[in-house]
């Protein structure tokens, strides 16, 4: 039997996190050609919200979505998840969340534009962003 310590736990959200995108990049259905993916993300936008268990009892919840937006001016496919975590060990309670939004540009094959992450675990904020440069990321 695994016992998941809270150095364990706090790290659920990142790693949950990076099992949607790879879900995401695994089963997300492929536009046909790089001209279509504005009319994919039209057809497909979406907002799910999920219930994350462990050993059947709620852990915490989640939200995905997908939807047209803008970002610096240009259109953009815009991909949000977001997380909320709330666990006891040992008779204190720690409190997870996670927002990231992912910006692809919807001209041409669908570069990301714009990334950021931002975490707060117990008090404490990570906060990420990327931004697409003439020379790259």
């Amino acid at each position: 039997m695994t016992t998941m310590c809270p150095q364990n736990i706090a790290r659920l959200p990142l790693s949950w996190l990076c099992f949607v995108c790879l879900v995401r990049c695994a089963f997300g259905a492929e536009p046909a050609d790089p001209e279509s993916l504005r009319a994919y993300v039209e057809k497909n936008q979406r907002r799910q919200a999920y219930g994350v268990y462990v050993k059947n009892r709620k852990f915490g919840w989640a939200t995905d979505e997908l939807k047209l937006g803008r970002h610096a001016g240009r259109d953009a496919a815009v991909a949000i998840f977001e997380m909320h975590a709330s666990f006891t060990a040992g008779g204190e309670t720690s409190r997870s969340d996670a927002t990231s939004a992912t910006y692809y540009d919807l001209d041409g094959p669908g570069e990301i534009l714009f990334a950021e992450e931002r975490t707060i675990e117990d008090g404490h904020e990570t906060h990420i962003t990327v931004e697409r440069e003439s020379t790259g990321m």
